[in-house]
This record gives structure tokens, sequence and C-alpha cells, in this order.
């Protein structure tokens, strides 16, 4: 094998110029060891056989027997400047092979290539340009493909196993007072009314038509108009702004003002900003607080 000084492709022993790039290739001459005369005639330089003197070849091997002793000369390739690239080859589509065709030849000297290879190995022309130039065969158009689109297939439909649920819970009603008699029109003042503790305490309310029921708290500044605290009022969980008592269209009536503990009408608890009527003898309570509405 030898191997390209420009491009290092690798060429077959023999080849005269490189099949990648053209460059022609070094040669190497053969040494040839001459016979040597010995007894009974001359010994074969290569198998050693005693062939007769004058004989021009040797009858085991065929090695040639009048030549003289040649040193291996070796052909330096013409120095090529690093630097300097090789031109780039035009691209040629591959040559088609041809049916029933001889076998190739260079376009220069007529010389037998094989088929593929991009330079002739005798001259080195280039052998694209010959295959560009050689009639080449009728191209065949591929068999049209038939066009087919497969079938979408719907997905599978998973039935959903229906989910049941019980009907929401009706919301639960605010308990409603009983109904009471009317006060007595023309009430326009809380004057006379009293609050009675568990303990027997009345509380009198003052003269007017709305006060608020708590714990007076001076951090706060809170000041309610009945201050439950000398009634143990903390300690019941009495808040500082618990309840209202008011007269509307000559009722009175209490409203809780949403209180954390809570108020309570005849056991009946209020929810927070509920209002209902007030007839004495009805039982008031302030979170634990017991009170009773007197006259």
């Amino acid at each position: 094998m030898i191997a390209c000084p420009v491009c290092n492709a690798t060429n077959q022993t023999g080849a005269l110029f490189c099949e990648m790039c053209g460059h022609r290739l070094p040669t190497v001459a053969a040494a040839v060891t001459p016979p040597k005369a010995v007894a009974g005639g001359i010994q074969c330089p290569t198998c050693k056989h005693i062939a007769t003197a004058g004989e021009a070849f040797c009858d085991e091997c065929g090695t040639p027997l009048n030549v003289a002793a040649t040193a291996a000369v070796p052909v330096t390739p013409a120095p090529v400047a690093p630097s300097v690239q090789p031109a780039p080859q035009p691209t040629y589509p591959a040559p088609q092979p041809i049916a029933n065709a001889a076998s190739p030849t260079c376009p220069s000297c007529r010389a037998a290539v094989i088929p593929g290879e991009a330079f002739c190995d005798n001259c080195g022309a280039s052998l694209l340009a010959g295959a560009v130039a050689a009639p080449a065969a009728r191209p065949v158009a591929p068999a049209p493909q038939p066009s087919y689109t497969p079938p979408v297939q719907a997905a599978p439909v998973v039935p959903v196993a229906p989910v049941y649920t019980s009907p929401p819970a009706a919301p639960a009603k605010p308990p409603v007072a009983a109904p009471v008699a009317a006060a007595p029109a023309g009430i326009q003042s809380l004057a006379g009314f009293v609050l009675v503790t568990a303990a027997g305490t009345r509380i009198n309310l003052p003269a007017k038509a709305d006060i608020v029921v708590g714990r007076e708290d001076a951090v706060s500044n809170n000041y309610p108009d009945v201050d439950l605290n000398p009634h143990n009022g903390l300690a019941d969980g009495v808040g500082r702004r618990h309840a209202r008592i008011f007269v509307r269209a000559g009722v009175v009536q209490l409203e809780d003002l949403d209180s954390t503990n809570g108020t309570t009408v005849n056991k009946q608890r209020l929810q927070a900003r509920q209002i209902v009527n007030l007839n004495v003898g009805d039982e008031i309570r302030f979170g634990r607080c017991v009170l009773q509405w007197q006259r």
C-alpha cells in the first residue's frame, strides 16, 4: 500500500496517482540481487537453486538471473508546502452503472479503471469528468407509491361510574321567638324597666330609647349604658358591648351585638345581630349572666 504525501489517502501498490486527489505517488525501484557464481553454475538469489550459467530465469522460482545488482533508490516526491491546501475538486454525481456496458476506461489514456475511482491509476486524469461525458443510462423514475392515510382510531370511551351525592342539608333556621303580645302603645323610653339579677339586685335602666349592655373598660374607652362588671360580668363572659335594648314603634326589642359568648332569651340562643321582642318576665342571659326583664 502507498500513502499519498498530500492527502494521506491509502492507494494500492503500484498506483501512479492518488485515487482521492490525483497527486503523483512516489515510486521505489526494487532492489535486485544478482545471482552468485558457484560450482556447477550460478545460484538463484531467491530460492538458492543451482542453475546453469547463462540462463535468463531460475527454473524453480522464475527470478531473473541475467541482471546486475541495483540499489533501492527511493524517489522522493516533490516537496509540498504544508500551508498550501489542494484545490477543491468539483463535485459530480457518481457515475451510474450501465447495463451490459464494457468495463469503464479512462477518458484520457483509455486505460481500464475500477468503477467508482475518482482518478485514473495510469495517468492521474479525473474520472469524474469522464463519467459526465460518458453516456448515462436513462434514469428510471421510481414507481409512484400509493398514498395511504391510516384511519384514525377513536379513543375508546371509558364509562364513568356515576357519582351519587346526598342532597345538601337545609340550612338551619334561626330560632324564632314565640309570639308575644305587643307592649302597650306609646312606649317612648326605657324608663321604669329594670334588669333583675339572679341575686335579686335590680338594675334601673336610664330614661333613653336605646341603651347598650356590657362591661365598662377604661383602657379601650368603652362605657356602656348598663355596666355588668359589679354583677360578676367579666367572669360570666359578658362582652364590652354585648347587646342592645331599644324601643321601636312602641315595642321594646333586644339585639345581640355579635357577642363572643352569645345572648339567650327564654333559653333560645340568638344569632349575631338577631332582634327579638322583650316582654315582662322574659329571662335574658348575657353569656352566663342570668337576668330577668321586669317593669
